[in-house]
């Protein structure tokens, strides 16, 4: 369960443009259901937006990892900017 609830769901990447998926989602779901397209964003940019993501952590010192999903020992900041 998650704590706060969310929301809306906002579904990118390929499965955006899997209609059974999204319309199983918005059957099940009693929040919006949304594709990145939806928020005038390109699903298939998701990888390029997470990497920038990341990228913009590093950049300001910030932790990046996420070590309950990733089974890390702890936080660290991942990444190396080179000149």
């Amino acid at each position: 369960m998650c704590s706060p609830k969310p929301d809306k769901l906002i579904i990118g990447g390929g499965g955006s443009k899997n209609m059974t998926l999204l319309n199983s989602f918005r059957d099940l779901l009693t929040i919006p259901v949304l594709t990145n397209e939806d928020l005038g964003m390109d699903s298939d940019a998701k990888e390029a937006i997470a990497f920038a993501i990341l990228a913009n952590e590093c950049l300001h010192g910030l932790c990046n990892n996420v070590p309950n999903a990733t089974g890390a020992k702890h936080p660290v900041i991942m990444g190396k900017v080179s000149i």
